[in-house]
């Protein structure tokens, strides 16, 4: 529903108002893409987490303690790094390479959702290659 009346709108538009309805549906789609993203990656994350935490701790009530911090130390770090990529690097590259208007309005957030995606998937086959060292099982 979301996506579906900034398209209307989109078609029915105007000059400035449909562009500026054009970058408000990229938006919508890159934002519904992470959230979707980040649901999936967390469950994944969590797990990887808790078996890695479990391996070094051995106390139930500091597993639980030290692997909730480590959790959401993953999160907020990758959230302010998909900040910082869309807020500073991207436009800085869109500049530097001197592409202005429409296709740099639409680029900024496709580029915060791939650092997104890669700095979540980065991060999930590090844990899990800590994982399967440390459980020796690969």
């Amino acid at each position: 529903m979301a996506i579906l009346i900034p398209l209307f709108l989109v078609a029915y538009g105007e000059g400035d108002m449909q562009t500026d309805l054009l970058i408000l549906l990229v938006y919508i789609a890159c934002v519904t893409i992470g959230f979707y993203v980040d649901y999936i990656q967390s469950a994944v994350l969590a797990s990887l987490t808790g078996m890695l935490v479990s391996t070094y701790i051995f106390s139930q009530l500091d597993a639980r303690l030290y692997g909730g911090m480590v959790f959401l130390t993953i999160q907020i770090s990758t959230y302010v790094i998909t900040l910082v990529a869309g807020i500073v690097v991207a436009p800085m590259l869109f500049n530097g390479a001197g592409i202005t208007g429409l296709l740099a309005d639409m680029g900024v957030p496709v580029i915060a959702l791939a650092v997104f995606c890669c700095a979540r998937e980065g991060i999930i086959i590090g844990l899990s290659g800590l994982v399967n060292h440390r459980l020796k099982s690969a």
